[in-house]
């Protein structure tokens, strides 16, 4: 038992298993401590960081349109076309219920990157075709996507659409 207490408990703390119990617990003890920090940073310096931060803090307290206007501030000088904050932007947008705007997003994502590929983006393209009841559009895009991606939920949307 003391070898047990002594040597192995302080190692299981190292797992990933104990990582993500302690990032469990910390969040039903105090839910909203992932936000303060986000807030608390962005305060102290404005990156391209920290904006996403705040916007991927906002997003999950479905606060989308907070979360669009700080990514869209991410979109100046070099990282004005970065694929990567308009992916997240094109995601916000679409949770909003703006897809049209999800559309735009993600067409930028093509115009400036027209060889960048993302399972993601492509699939929310698909879906915004979808929601914006543009079915042979939708279709087309998610036979496109099935071509190349492994991601079984893209199988389901593009079988459930057919």
């Amino acid at each position: 038992m003391i070898y047990f207490l002594a040597e192995v408990l302080p190692e299981l703390r190292h797992t990933r298993a104990a990582s993500k119990l302690k990032t469990d617990v910390t969040r039903i003890i105090d839910p909203d401590r992932d936000y303060r920090e986000a807030a608390h940073e962005l305060a102290d310096v404005e990156t391209v960081e920290t904006l996403t931060g705040m916007a991927r803090q906002l997003a999950e307290r479905e606060r989308y349109g907070e979360a669009a206007t700080l990514l869209e501030r991410c979109l100046t000088g070099p990282h004005e076309n970065d694929p990567g904050t308009l992916i997240r932007l094109a995601e916000v947008r679409f949770l909003d219920g703006q897809y049209e705007d999800c559309l735009s997003a993600l067409d930028d994502v093509q115009e400036h990157h027209p060889g960048f590929r993302s399972e993601e983006g492509h699939l929310l393209y698909a879906r915004s075709k979808e929601a914006l009841d543009r079915t042979q559009d939708a279709l087309a895009t998610y036979e496109s996507l099935a071509s190349y991606a492994r991601n079984e939920k893209l199988r389901v949307r593009y079988r459930l659409l057919l």
